[in-house]
């Protein structure tokens, strides 16, 4: 029969410091996964332009006029909105500002 082996702490001072040597691996690692998850958020923060609305102005015309490139005037009307807290029944007053997400 084998008899089991058992592990003896032969110096206290090394076990201190293969733990903290450890200990300073794993917060690495902990900082870059976090520092990477901050970098991709970033990347898909969208740049806004400041459209100052004039007396007529709609979300549609405004969706036509800054927001060519976008497949569908629905979906430019919908992001101007979400860019802005907007409810569906807001109107625009002329004189404010608003958000317009920039094109990619």
């Amino acid at each position: 029969m084998k008899k089991n082996k058992t592990l003896v702490i032969k110096s206290k001072v090394r076990f201190i410091i293969f733990i903290s040597f450890i200990i300073m691996i794993a917060a690495a690692c902990l900082s870059m996964a976090i520092n990477t998850i901050d970098v991709s958020a970033e990347n898909h923060d969208p740049s806004y332009v400041t459209v100052k609305v004039c007396d007529g102005d709609t979300l549609w015309s405004i969706a036509d006029q800054y927001m060519t490139n976008t497949k569908d005037q629905r979906e430019a009307v919908y992001e101007i909105q979400q860019a802005n807290d907007m409810a569906s029944s807001d109107t625009l007053t002329a004189g404010t500002t608003i958000k317009v997400p920039a094109e990619e």
